[in-house]
């Protein structure tokens, strides 16, 4: 069912060169991705630099392993655990860049 969700949303991708009024956004959509390279590595390169910061001091801290002495207060964190904020943590490189995506968004 993703699937067909991202579908969906690939359908609007094709808007912006069918309606006659949202050629010119496409268009200039398209020209920027060349010109702003160098600013999404830069971005890549610094979040890539926090994410490993991030494992090395916080690399373990959430886990719902029940010897760990953290597990136990994070188990009782209602809000943490009624959100399913799991995957958000510096546990590895891919969490680690998912929370600062999400810090960048939000």
């Amino acid at each position: 069912i993703r699937f067909i969700v991202m579908a969906r949303v690939l359908r609007l991708s094709r808007i912006l060169f069918a309606i006659e009024a949202f050629q010119m956004i496409g268009a200039i959509s398209l020209d920027i991705i060349p010109a702003a390279s160098s600013v999404l590595m830069i971005l890549l390169f610094l979040g890539y630099l926090f994410s490993l910061l991030g494992m090395m001091l916080l690399g373990g801290a959430i886990t719902r392993d029940p010897n760990n002495p953290t597990s136990l207060t994070l188990l009782e964190a209602e809000d943490f655990v009624s959100s399913e904020y799991w995957a958000n943590n510096f546990n590895d490189m891919v969490s680690g860049m998912n929370v600062l995506l999400n810090l960048l968004i939000v």
